[in-house]
């Protein structure tokens, strides 16, 4: 069996009122043959509990979630950043990691330099990255100059609206929203091939401020 991460909302619950907890086992029936994602014929997991918790506000959709370590062999994979089984069984109710905007924003960021490599924005994503400049000043200043090729200007639009706008101001679902929005365009301009994992470590790695 491998360690897998499931979400669940408040009352433990996930699509079609299916309820998980404590060693909970729920398989998919066998006139569900197929292995599409997003569909009836798997349940949805992930391999990273980070990952997870990035990636709910465009996969599953919850507020407040609940993380609950699993367990269940995976039988098709969106690269990194979801997965699907045919049986699983969540064992344990688990916290949700640590971190909040700033580690998000950093994870985005990373993830941006994978696809624009405009020397103005290196530039500023370097300083904000090695925590020399994190102002919205700069952020701002720099979202007036940026003019990116159309592929990429909603990943720059939603980095730099991040950057900018007060954490007071922004709804934080909204944020979160943002940030796993640009990993997954940055996932499709990369070919469907990209190193989330490492980029969570090289973002727990840098200097974190309080935006």
């Amino acid at each position: 069996m491998t360690r897998l991460y499931k979400l669940t909302d408040r009352q433990e619950s996930t699509y079609n009122d299916t309820v998980w907890g404590e060693n909970v086992t729920h398989s998919i029936p066998a006139d569900r043959p197929g292995f599409k994602l997003c569909s009836s014929q798997v349940i949805h997991a992930y391999e990273h509990p980070v990952i997870a918790v990035l990636l709910n506000p465009v996969h599953a959709g919850f507020y407040h979630p609940l993380l609950w370590e699993a367990e269940g062999e995976v039988v098709v994979r969106e690269g990194q950043l979801k997965c699907g089984v045919k049986k699983l069984t969540t064992l344990r109710q688990i916290p949700l990691p640590v971190g909040g905007a700033t580690r998000r924003l950093n994870i985005a960021i990373r993830c941006a330099l994978l696809v624009y490599t405009e020397a103005r924005f290196v530039a500023w994503a370097n300083n904000w990255l090695d925590g020399s400049d994190r102002t919205q000043d700069c952020a701002h200043a720099l979202s007036y100059d940026m003019q990116p090729e159309e592929g990429i200007n909603q990943i720059i639009r939603n980095i730099l609206y991040c950057a900018t706008c007060p954490r007071n101001i922004m709804m934080p679902y909204y944020f979160e929203r943002l940030i796993a929005s640009t990993i997954q365009i940055t996932y499709r301009m990369r070919q469907y091939k990209l190193d989330l994992v490492g980029i969570i470590k090289a973002a727990d790695a840098c200097p974190w401020q309080t935006l």
